[in-house]
């Protein structure tokens, strides 16, 4: 007897020994219905048989194949032994026959014994039963799993996802018309939502679903689908659907106007009602007409021909909201001295700061504009690449003479982007304490040329003097131009005294002020100088800016910074924040540093809507893409934040925070040494390799590695006697104490764990509230041996900066406390931490754990075993 295809599907199914589902969570299932747990005690044999199970084509696969796919780093014999071992246990697991070979060459799994749901989904979608099909389609294909060490069956992974979910897509939307044309609207429906899931961010779906319930007549759920895809992008994104969207959303709208709803389906009294109407009759006309008309309108919308309505509707839309015209305000070029630079620079950033008081213009930020000095490209091209419609560009020369006052010449010219044509353009040849007036007088003209109409706050912003003492003002662009240049200290301290002499000379320079708490704040903030006077001083400033000057924007900015990082009251902060946006709409410095602010309250949502908010105003700086990467990494969207690192290092190819950040990656999502590595020698190549950060990660990459002695040989050459940062305080002699611990030189190791606990102890006695500090000594008590001490070190590290108050600096705290533990011989306190760290977002990973030596101590508890595998 012939089977036919369903049948023999479910014979194959009923005959099996074993059923493997890798569709959603990956489950494993003998025929008498338990469950086979060789899946929960490696995760690598688990991907073995899921490639066996999924990959297509269907049938043997080469050894040399999965040796590469599966042990890309180890050698031919050791890979050829893993892989042979993998299979034994397969076997026994599931029945000597599951797994068949050919010779040495092949292997395959055998589809009469173990029945897969990937096999089984595809079969049912080849021979044209697409509800069978989905009914196998829970969730992707191994949804949350992962493995380290093999990047290429994690590609395999993601392309493999995206073609079964595209099948699923297809076949959801088959049964969508299907349904439609056999008169079940409901189902039809039904099924077009459920297509439209496989893609929920595609707009172009997104339209096809409004478009396929406008057909059926179903105005609501057409209208329904929009606001939700509209929401979840300014939700999650900070953006809006595209024109196209929109348009076609409005069409669905104004329908309802032109053709009235059907009565509900349960209205079937009979109703008096009075003599008919155009539009009584048209509901009597019933769904299908309705539809059809409703269907002309959409198709005649979306093929170009319903003109008239597509044009009235851009009418109305435009006069309801009008989005904020772009304009790039480009560095003006210096035509002094070269160290006049700072200068030209400054002006043109005052003249963005007045603009950007107008929340009808979006003024790109300073760091993207910044790329663009000295550029030789046309305003067509820098509008093209940074979205602006409009340019404004120009030249200073400031001259000063030996005699008589100093006198500025600005050239600025207002440029369409479109077409390269010149809206305003002027010449201002001025004494340099008329300077204010100038820029006043060039915003006034640009908004006037773009047709903007100020409201008076935003007046006064744009019309303001912030001082009138002109060497004041010069020390004031001086801190500004240092404080940009950099996180290093000399830049830091440089702009600090830059400030510091503005508002010496003018004690009454509110922006200055406020300026220079940021300043303080930010020295704080980088640990650059964590002191509690500097903290003092930063407050004095900010007061100093309210006192002079209470609605100054910068001085609400500032007063947020100092409530974030003095006191960690983030809700103040974020006040102050709100009162700063209403004056600066299109900041963002504002909007990064409050997306920093809310990743560390664990606000990732709000923190994510503003990070996409600030790469919309500053698409090309460098440090909105890595903060925002750093985020996307520390909640484990790995894909986005490997692409947004990448865009850092291309925008700024000798900054150092993204080589380190996409180090840290590849061991979190990989366990790759030899890809972390290779991120540093990236890093070595344009001349980082002698920044600390990067010896720092050299260091811990070659102990990761268990290349102890490398490791040694990075800390023992030139290098700072320490690393600091906003997480960690680390000795180098603490690493070293590290690396020889764990090559089991007890004796060396204690002596550096040693001078460790003095070098700690001694900062520990002028900082006694520092977090990191407190967790760097119970490390080194835990080298030496003294349990006590080290965890009441450590869980006061805890306590100062626990998770609940800082998510970023916390979850540093407890992974350190973590590592007391397993050094002190507490596996079971251990374990229970790093149960909690896995539970959260954060940077400890399965794939980590599996490479890192500390932890070495635990390999063999079942506990643990279940942590690598991600099924505690």
């Amino acid at each position: 007897m012939r089977l036919t295809a369903p049948v023999r599907e479910q014979h194959l199914q009923e005959c099996a020994l074993v059923e493997l589902r890798l569709l959603g969570s990956i489950r494993l299932r003998s025929s008498d219905g338990r469950d086979v747990d060789v899946l929960a005690r490696h995760a690598k044999r688990t991907a073995l048989l899921a490639y066996l199970g999924a990959a297509s084509p269907r049938g043997p696969h080469r050894r040399d194949t999965l040796l590469a796919l599966f042990w890309p780093e180890s050698d031919t014999a050791r890979a050829r032994a893993a892989l042979n071992q993998a299979l034994y246990v397969l076997r026994s697991a599931l029945g000597e026959d599951a797994i068949v070979s050919r010779g040495d060459g092949d292997v395959a799994l055998n589809g009469d014994l173990v029945w897969c749901d990937v096999t089984a989904f595809e079969a049912a979608l080849d021979s044209g039963r697409p509800e069978e099909a989905l009914a196998l389609y829970p969730g992707d294909l191994l949804e949350g799993f992962f493995i380290s060490d093999a990047p290429d069956f994690e590609r395999w992974v993601e392309r493999e996802r995206a073609r079964l979910r595209e099948r699923a897509a297809h076949g959801a939307w088959a049964l969508a018309e299907e349904r439609a044309e056999a008169g079940d609207a409901m189902d039809a429906g039904r099924w077009a939502r459920r297509a439209a899931e496989f893609s929920s961010l595609d707009e172009a779906v997104v339209r096809r679903l409004i478009a396929f319930f406008g057909r059926l007549g179903d105005r609501a759920a057409a209208v329904r689908a929009y606001d939700a895809f509209a929401a979840r992008l300014a939700q999650e994104f900070a953006f809006e659907p595209s024109a196209e969207t929109r348009r076609l959303a409005e069409t669905i709208r104004r329908a309802a106007a032109v053709v009235p709803s059907a009565p509900a389906p349960e209205s079937n009294a009979a109703v008096a009602s009075p003599a008919p109407t155009r539009a009584s009759l048209s509901n009597r006309v019933g769904r299908k007409p309705r539809a059809i008309a409703l269907a002309l309108l959409v198709a005649g919308l979306l093929t170009g021909g319903g003109f008239l309505v597509r044009a009235r509707l851009d009418a109305r839309a435009a006069a309801r909201t009008e989005a904020p015209k772009r304009l790039a305000v480009l560095p003006f070029a210096n035509l002094g001295p070269a160290e006049d630079g700072y200068l030209a620079d400054g002006i043109a950033d005052e003249i963005a700061a007045r603009l950007g008081a107008s929340d009808r213009l979006l003024v790109i930020g300073h760091a993207s504009a910044s790329r663009y000095k000295q550029t030789d490209k046309t305003p067509a091209q820098i509008g093209s690449e940074l979205g602006a419609s409009y340019v404004l560009q120009g030249s200073v020369r400031w001259e000063k003479p030996p005699r008589g006052p100093a006198r500025v010449r600005v050239t600025p010219q207002l440029v369409s982007a479109a077409d390269g044509t010149q809206l305003w353009a002027q010449i201002y040849d001025e004494p340099l304490d008329e300077i204010f007036r100038v820029q006043s007088d060039i915003a006034e003209r640009v908004v006037q040329a773009l047709d903007i109409r100020l409201l008076d706050p935003q007046r006064r912003i744009v019309d303001a003097a912030p001082t009138r003492n002109i060497e004041a003002y010069d020390y004031y662009l001086r801190g500004n131009d240092f404080s940009r240049r950099g996180q290093d200290d000399r830049f830091q301290r440089a702009a600090v005294r830059m400030y510091e002499q503005a508002v010496a000379l003018d004690s009454g320079f509110a922006l200055a002020y406020a300026m220079l708490s940021r300043a303080d704040a930010r020295m704080y903030l980088l640990y650059l100088d964590h002191s509690r006077e500097r903290l003092a001083q930063a407050k004095w400033a900010v007061d100093r800016a309210f006192r002079l000057q209470p609605d100054l924007p910068e001085a609400h900015h500032s007063l947020g910074t100092y409530y974030w990082i003095a006191l960690t009251d983030y809700e103040q902060a974020l006040h102050e924040y709100a009162i700063t946006e209403a004056s600066r709409p299109h900041d963002p410095n504002l909007f990064t540093a409050r997306a920093v602010l809310q990743g560390r309250q664990g606000k990732y949502r709000e923190a994510f809507t503003d990070f996409a908010r600030a790469r919309e105003l500053d698409p090309g700086s460098a440090s909105v893409f890595s903060n925002y990467g750093e985020l996307c990494d520390l909640t484990h969207d790995f894909a986005r934040a490997e692409s947004l690192y990448d865009r850092a290092i291309a925008l700024a190819p000798d900054g150092v925070r993204p080589y380190v950040y996409k180090t840290g990656l590849y061991l979190r999502r990989d366990g790759s040494v030899w890809k972390a590595r290779a991120v540093l020698d990236e890093a070595q190549t344009v001349g980082l390799g002698d920044a600390p950060e990067v010896i720092l990660a050299r260091a811990q990459v070659a102990i990761l590695g268990r290349r102890y002695g490398d490791a040694i040989l990075q800390l023992s050459s030139d290098v700072p006697p320490l690393f600091v940062t906003q997480q960690y305080y680390t000795p180098r002699v603490e690493l070293l104490a590290e690396a020889y611990s764990l090559m089991h030189r007890r004796d060396v190791a204690r002596a550096y764990f040693d001078s460790a606990r003095s070098a700690v102890q001694e900062e520990l006695r002028r900082s006694p509230d520092d977090a990191r500090l407190h967790s760097a000594l119970g490390v080194a008590y835990a080298g030496l041996g003294w349990r006590e001490e080290a965890i009441r070190e450590g869980k006061r590290g805890v306590e100062l900066r626990p998770i609940s108050k800082d998510t970023y600096q916390g979850y540093h705290r407890e992974w350190d406390l973590a590592r007391i533990y397993v050094m002190v011989g507490e596996h079971e306190a251990a374990l229970e931490r790093l149960e909690y760290l896995l539970s959260i977002p954060g940077y400890l990973t399965p794939a980590w754990l599996r490479i890192d030596p500390t932890w070495d101590a635990l390999r063999s508890h079942g506990r643990f075993q279940r942590l690598l595998t991600g099924t505690h």
